[in-house]
């Protein structure tokens, strides 16, 4: 399958009409700045809910413009009305904007969005704690977003709970995505496209359509973006209905040392040149775990370096503090 995928002052959020709403943000000595309502942050500090917060327009709820920003949703939750991002930081307003850096997001709830997170040319920024539901894309990394963490967060029921199109020759990093758990959505991992490493690990990836997928990159820059950059490891990838690792680029990808959802390793998809052979001819994923897909230049072999595989779930895989409520 291939897609094309083409942030709270004191002023105001803008509502139907082209009117602007005020936005209710007040000082707290202990907790640094109160919200109460859907508004544009333009200044560093600490934000922290006052309550739970309903958007209904289809623009964002909390718009992050400035870096070194914390974001506490003190386990309130931000719903939508299935349009719109809930929390956007977007370092992409101006020509030759420098990114954003030092941005964090936590321990909130996030239903009902487009996106429920969108960090937009963004950097060395952490999303720790969030529970999302019910949005197309539960997490999105793009442009120039590196040396990003996204950790301990639970994302279900979403077409894409973490996507990445990193597309960023000028700054050079990794993206963590690790102890999480994304279950229940049609990818749990989607990179499209990324020119920086990224890195899967110790995550609960099972449920899904797909644990982890990867598109043949359409980035203008060419040379080392794709599948040689990911890497999988120590994560469950149990009982995924089409794939465990889903491998469109015809680089090969790192994605040893992971539970397949059986002890005998996985399976391979459904082919008439199935089972496939993998890094060596005594590797053969004939399994009953997930499956790895066929290598698109290369019949009856994958794509996919699984060997070695755990025989067991990792006991560290997963979300390991509490998630927001």
């Amino acid at each position: 399958m291939q897609k094309i995928l083409t942030v709270l002052v004191a002023f105001g959020v803008a509502v139907a009409g082209g009117a602007v709403a005020p936005s209710l943000v007040t000082a707290d000595e202990s907790s640094g700045t109160t919200i109460s309502s859907c508004t544009t942050i333009s200044e560093p500090g600490h934000y922290t809910l006052g309550g739970d917060l309903t958007n209904a327009t289809e623009g964002s709820c909390l718009q992050i413009a400035s870096g070194n920003v914390t974001i506490d949703g003190a386990g309130h939750t931000v719903a939508g009305s299935g349009n719109g991002t809930a929390i956007d930081v977007s370092a992409d307003d101006e020509l030759r904007q420098e990114p954003y850096q030092n941005v964090t997001v936590r321990d909130v709830r996030l239903e009902s969005w487009e996106k429920g997170i969108s960090l937009v040319k963004t950097q060395n920024s952490t999303i720790s704690r969030v529970e999302i539901t019910n949005a197309t894309t539960g997490v999105e990394l793009t442009r120039n977003a590196v040396n990003n963490v996204v950790e301990n967060n639970t994302i279900t029921n979403t077409e894409d709970g973490v996507l990445v199109v990193t597309i960023d020759k000028l700054d050079t990093g990794t993206n963590y995505i690790r102890q999480n758990d994304i279950t229940n959505n049609t990818d749990a991992v989607d990179v499209t496209a990324t020119t920086q490493e990224v890195v899967v690990e110790y995550n609960d990836l099972s449920g899904n359509k797909n644990g982890v997928h990867v598109h043949v990159p359409h980035a203008c820059i060419p040379g080392d973006e794709g599948s040689e950059l990911v890497l999988i490891h120590q994560n469950d990838l149990g009982s995924n209905s089409a794939h465990g690792v889903f491998n469109e680029d015809g680089d090969g990808i790192h994605a040893e040392r992971n539970y397949w959802g059986a002890s005998d390793g996985p399976s391979s998809s459904e082919d008439p040149d199935a089972p496939f052979e993998g890094a060596s001819s005594s590797d053969i994923a004939n399994g009953s775990g997930s499956a790895v897909n066929e290598d698109p230049n290369y019949f009856a072999h994958t794509n996919v370096h699984y060997y070695p595989y755990l025989e067991e779930p990792p006991a560290d895989a997963g979300v390991q503090n509490e998630t927001a409520a």
